[in-house]
């Protein structure tokens, strides 16, 4: 007959495989494993900042921009860097957010970003990649990279721009809102974040309006005793200097040199029809000066934009170059030049009681 075990040694056996277990459950507690080591979370601040070993930087923030007359459209590179310490650590998931505030300038304001080598890449020349996000600042765009390595930067090509000047107008001439960029790197569950802020306004950027079917004169704010004038009588011929000179005071179809009205073109687009025999419009030229020319629906130096600074007040932006009729001198020749909302720019409209124009050149 075979001999049974004893109480007390089968309880020893039993302590030791507790034992045993303990031991293990307790090296598995206090020995962590190498990603946990080194991927341990920490608070996301603004700027560059890191989640544990994780970190990413925004170089220098978007320029401030200010759509104007003359230019609407804005390219500029965005430099983003994976800042991760620590050798051999992964690259790592980027994404990009673009953002503005809740206005009007914001809604108007179209947006393309997309990954570019080099800086160089990001101008007004440059047609946007096949994986280029669009949208506009208000609706807000992401734009996602897969794989940025450690110490590595990467260009974003910025984009802004509206489709036409009535797009940023605004009562004032002034609007304003600010673009936000957020740039997020992600590694496995781990992230961390930078963002910047810029201001994009619109100076000097007044709303379309335009005038009856009548003749006018035209007297700039900075000298309302002198009108708008073709140089050398209502008879001169193509290729006369527009200028200022004395108001006339009388009405007399002799006098019609001062004449003026505003034929539609397209849209906000019209042009300054004088009553003269000739039949010449206000054609700007591209070193400055204005002459009348014979019309010419092709020519885009002969299309103006009519933006209301205040009620029969306005200001006569070239739809060619952007630039503002200006009684630059006075009396004399009037020229164009940057819109910057001085007197000079500013022309009071004033009705004339006389026949209102016709389709042919000459006075009524």
């Amino acid at each position: 007959m075979r001999q049974g075990t004893t109480p007390s040694r089968d309880r020893r056996r039993v302590r030791a495989v507790v034992a045993v277990a303990c031991l293990l459950a307790l090296s598995a507690l206090v020995m962590p494993s190498a990603a946990s080591a080194t991927w341990s979370a920490r608070l996301t601040m603004t700027g560059s900042v890191g989640a544990g070993n994780i970190s990413v930087a925004i170089g220098t923030p978007l320029s401030a921009l200010t759509f104007t007359n003359s230019s609407l459209a804005s390219t500029t590179p965005l430099a983003i860097s994976n800042t991760t310490a620590g050798a051999g650590a992964p690259p790592g998931e980027l994404a990009v957010s673009f953002t503005g505030a809740s206005s009007p300038l914001a809604a108007a304001t179209n947006l393309v970003v997309w990954p570019a080598p080099d800086a160089s890449e990001c101008d007004e020349s440059t047609a946007p990649g096949t994986d280029a996000v669009a949208g506009t600042w208000a609706s807000g765009v992401t734009l996602s990279i897969v794989q940025v390595a450690p110490g590595a930067t990467q260009i974003v090509c910025v984009r802004s721009m509206v489709s036409t000047r009535q797009d940023a107008a605004s009562s004032s001439g002034s609007q304003s809102f600010t673009a936000n960029v957020s740039a997020r790197l992600a590694l496995h569950s781990f992230s961390a974040e930078s963002s910047s802020a810029s201001p994009v306004d619109a100076s000097r950027i007044y709303p379309f309006s335009t005038l009856g079917d009548f003749w006018y004169t035209f007297r700039p704010s900075s000298d309302l005793g002198r009108c708008l004038d073709v140089t050398g009588g209502y008879a001169a011929p193509p290729g006369t200097v527009l200028g200022t000179f004395a108001c006339h005071t009388s009405s007399g179809p002799t006098y019609a040199n001062q004449w003026f009205t505003l034929a539609a073109v397209s849209g906000s687009l019209v042009g300054i029809r004088n009553a003269g025999t000739s039949n010449l419009y206000v054609t700007a030229n591209t070193d400055g000066t204005v002459t009348m020319e014979v019309r010419n629906e092709s020519n885009p130096l002969q299309s103006w934009e009519p933006q209301s600074r205040a009620s029969g007040v306005f200001q006569f932006v070239n739809d060619a170059t952007g630039l503002c009729l200006s009684a630059i001198n006075a009396p004399g020749p009037v020229g164009v030049e940057s819109c910057d909302g001085s007197a000079r720019q500013a022309f009071t409209s004033i009705q004339l009681d006389v026949a209102p124009p016709t389709g042919q050149g000459g006075p009524p």
